[in-house]
């Protein structure tokens, strides 16, 4: 099991997904960098073309209010599984598709990321957290995975795509693991974690591993410190927190 940490800006992820039609969505994300992998490429001049057989497919005509819309105006999220077959006509499944647009428009605005293995990961802030003389209780959950803050940053409409993040999550089944906010109080133990006390949480989690082992985990507190900076600088990112599989991994 993979543990992730992203920092990410849901707002303007909740614009693109869910306010703006296709056409506009698909035009600021094809211009919008991103260094993380997306399953789906956002490209306008492929688009518009099947937006013209969508208008003119007996799905679309079927429904009396659409008949006189213009599919380029409904958001990505309003589109149903025939639409999107008409859209995407070589792909085998319309409901794995539809994942993958989401996971690739919210791959646009993760602003950077942590992927780690678990109990590495929750050795070494348990570490940190010892190093620095920091309260566990008030950073980290029982397990050393980060507290949980408020959901008030996840949109109500954006909640179960990106509770879907979580490889562990089923939505048929009641209060099954899923993503959720990071807390702030989390971050502060990495944003003001000095290079000294990050090398000496590697070399504690390390023991007699060796210096190999010291020098991999103080890059990868590091990197944690860094998303932690990353979160800390803007007012409007959200830092998430969610795991993934090593099955989900490989596909």
């Amino acid at each position: 099991m993979q543990i992730v940490f992203d920092v990410v800006d849901l707002l303007q992820l909740q614009e693109i997904w869910v306010r703006h039609p296709i056409a506009q969505a698909y035009s600021r994300l094809e211009r919008r960098r991103t260094v993380l992998p997306c399953p789906v490429e956002f490209q306008l001049r492929q688009l518009m073309p099947r937006l013209g057989q969508l208008r003119n497919s007996s799905a679309w005509q079927a429904n009396r209010l659409e008949k006189r819309a213009d599919p380029a105006q409904i958001p990505m999220c309003a589109m149903t599984d025939a639409y999107l077959e008409i859209l995407f006509p070589d792909e085998p499944s319309q409901g794995m598709l539809k994942r993958q647009l989401f996971v690739s428009v919210y791959n646009h605005f993760v602003v950077s990321q942590y992927r780690g293995d678990v109990s590495q990961t929750c050795g070494l802030l348990r570490a940190l957290a010892e190093v620095r003389m920091v309260n566990q209780d008030e950073c980290l959950s029982d397990g050393s995975l980060p507290l949980e803050g408020s959901n008030f940053w996840i949109p109500i409409d954006l909640t179960d795509e990106v509770r879907a993040l979580d490889a562990r999550y089923d939505s048929s089944k009641p209060n099954t693991p899923a993503t959720y906010v990071v807390a702030e109080s989390f971050w502060s133990l990495l944003v003001k974690a000095s290079d000294e006390e990050v090398r000496a949480a590697a070399a504690a989690f390390c023991g007699d591993a060796g210096m190999a082992c010291v020098e991999d985990c103080t890059q990868r507190l590091q990197q944690m410190a860094d998303l932690a900076r990353d979160w800390n600088r803007s007012s409007s990112v959200v830092g998430l927190y969610y795991q993934v599989s090593d099955e989900s991994e490989r596909n």
